[in-house]
């Protein structure tokens, strides 16, 4: 797994497309980063796949991991 440092250091390098703004948020969520930033990424990608199990999930699990 990556961390904070190594991740900031790769996706400078990535091009902007949505299969970025996904691993972004996976290794957000594999890091537990929870905050405005996260939930403003799913909103983003919510915008473009509304329906997606994958995202209401990854909200959920946002919301777990900031509990307490």
């Amino acid at each position: 797994m990556l961390t904070k440092t190594q991740l900031n250091n790769v996706l400078p390098s990535l091009p902007e497309h949505v299969m970025t703004d996904f691993f972004r948020l996976n290794m957000n969520q594999e890091m537990y980063q929870y905050g405005d930033a996260v939930h403003d990424q799913i909103a983003q990608l919510e915008t473009i796949f509304p329906e997606s199990h994958f995202l209401k999930t990854q909200r959920a699990m946002l919301y777990y991991h900031a509990r307490g």
